[in-house]
């Protein structure tokens, strides 16, 4: 049985309902991926944050805002709902221009998390195939 990758995805939602579908080592492999990115869009985006800047009466200090949390299947880059003024940086206003921070952080890593993506597919895709063909991983021995 011949097992295909497919790397092209045509949006988000699709994306998500087929690494849905994965086997579960498959998926473990992919949840990697997305945690060494999310936390590294997550400390890129600190670093470009503006710095210690005043913050509203009872706000938070951007850098000290953001995170990334792991979702069931998934990661998110986020910021402290108290720290509201981020989109302030990220966007501009009309007095300001935009400092983006966000955008620029998720721009970088999208080629590594590509290829790292790719290769962890790439790699259970031979799982499966081994496992097939009776090599292993779990398949009984004949």
């Amino acid at each position: 049985m011949a097992v295909t990758v497919t790397t092209e995805f045509v949006g988000l939602k699709e994306a998500n309902a087929a690494l849905r579908r994965l086997p579960e080592f498959a998926r473990d492999d992919a949840q990697q991926v997305m945690d060494a990115t999310a936390s590294a869009i997550a400390r890129q985006a600190t670093s470009s944050a503006p710095g210690r800047e005043p913050t509203p009466r009872h706000g938070v200090h951007l850098k000290d805002a953001i995170a990334w949390k792991r979702r069931r299947f998934g990661a998110v880059v986020g910021v402290d709902p108290r720290a509201f003024h981020w989109k302030f940086f990220e966007y501009g206003t009309k007095f300001m221009p935009a400092r983006p921070m966000f955008r620029p952080a998720a721009d970088a890593q999208r080629t590594l998390h590509q290829r790292e993506m790719e290769n962890a597919l790439e790699r259970a895709s031979n799982k499966m195939a081994a496992s097939q063909a009776g090599f292993g991983f779990g398949a009984h021995a004949r």
